[in-house]
């Protein structure tokens, strides 16, 4: 068999293996008749998944998945089998684990201005390399981001529930009809716990046995190979890497004190913010500023977080802090579609114009003088006070 056609083979064995998921909040956003787009994302949120459900739906022969990692890109290019495929009548490239392949920002902009007729999604895993050269394809690919499972998706996915979203103007608005709605389908809590345990990545559905094994397996290469890709890293400070998240892991959400954390890693202070900067570049940390303050690489953050609830349960710890694992569960959903700042009062201020206090269900409702109680454990909200898991209906 011609080496080529070796990899058309292989991509329909790929459609043979797809799993039967729902599909994803982005593959119905995404502009799929454009000529270039990427898609990047931590390891584990669906990525290759993603592509293969798009290429089932297309005419046979019209469409092929590759991953990079293969190892005939390691004697051949992409751009000649590109011009081989468009030939045979193909129109679309779905093109996985672009970050292994050293040429492949140069390339897939030589793809499209070379060949206008043909469509290509690229993704990568590591995010670190991805945003390193997103820039020289600024001007020809939309890039989106795909993060995890919202508590909404874990729900379809997971339980077979499907629900549609909330826009969080819906939802300030009008929590109280639109949870009694809800609960009247399912009961939230106790699937809410689940999530908050073991739901943010797809893989609960397919391999839950081995959901926190994964997991940490995914940590580590984002630690060890990911973060490596950064400018001026040493990979020799990886044990340093790996012994700031675990501080972090059992102290977070809090306010860093990074003398005390340069002090017990025995690093500098650049370095700790640094490593903060890396650790959110990799997906395994949400950073939080103070509003009205612009973001550089040297600037303390307000308040550091995990990047979703599910980290929590790597630290060794058997019962992770609930009010950490409140904070990130609304931060995680927040952030995707809404920018979110640390405000005076309060723990989350929305696009600059909604304060979000998260609590239990005991936080009284007049707690906030001007803004909304995110309350735990509640199944229905009341005034300005809604329940909690309705954060995880926004994507």
């Amino acid at each position: 068999m011609h080496k080529m056609e070796q990899l058309l083979a292989n991509s329909k064995a790929m459609l043979r293996q797809l799993p039967p998921l729902e599909k994803r909040f982005l593959y119905h956003n995404l502009p799929w008749e454009q000529r270039l787009i990427g898609i990047k994302g931590s390891r584990g949120t669906g990525k290759t998944t993603l592509l293969l459900q798009r290429l089932a739906g297309l005419p046979e022969g019209k469409g092929i998945y590759l991953s990079l990692d293969d190892l005939f890109f390691s004697g051949n290019n992409l751009v000649s089998f590109a011009e081989w495929f468009q030939q045979l009548g193909g129109e679309y490239l779905f093109v996985d684990e672009v970050h292994k392949y050293p040429t492949w920002s140069q390339e897939l902009k030589n793809i499209y201005d070379r060949m206008p007729e043909l469509k290509v999604v690229f993704t990568g895993s590591s995010i670190i390399e991805m945003a390193r050269q997103e820039g020289d394809l600024s001007r020809r690919a939309l890039v989106y981001e795909l993060p995890g499972l919202s508590f909404r998706e874990y729900l379809a996915i997971q339980e077979g529930i499907a629900l549609s979203t909330i826009t969080l103007d819906d939802l300030l608005a009008n929590h109280e009809a639109i949870a009694v709605d809800l609960v009247a389908q399912f009961r939230p809590l106790p699937l809410f716990r689940e999530y908050i345990r073991q739901g943010y990545y797809p893989f609960v559905k397919t391999d839950p046995e081995h959901y926190h094994q994964r997991l940490q397996g995914i940590v580590n290469q984002i630690l060890e190979n990911d973060i490596a890709w950064a400018d001026g890293y040493d990979p020799r400070q990886t044990v340093k890497l790996k012994q700031l998240l675990y501080i972090l892991a059992t102290n977070v959400p809090f306010k860093p004190n990074i003398t005390s954390l340069g002090n017990k890693m025995q690093v500098n202070r650049r370095t700790v913010i640094n490593f903060l900067h890396l650790l959110e570049k990799g997906r395994l940390l949400h950073l939080l500023y103070p509003a009205g303050t612009s973001v550089s690489l040297l600037q303390k953050p307000g308040k550091v977080f995990l990047n979703n609830t599910n980290l929590y349960y790597l630290s060794g710890i058997n019962e992770p802090n609930i009010g950490s694992l409140r904070d990130t569960f609304a931060i995680s959903q927040l952030t995707v579609g809404h920018r979110v700042d640390e405000p005076e009062e309060g723990d989350f201020l929305v696009d600059n114009r909604y304060l979000i206090e998260v609590g239990g269900k005991g936080k009284a409702a007049g707690s906030l003088q001007q803004g909304y109680i995110a309350a735990d454990e509640i199944e229905i909200g009341v005034l300005n006070k809604f329940p909690l898991w309705m954060l995880g209906f926004l994507y």
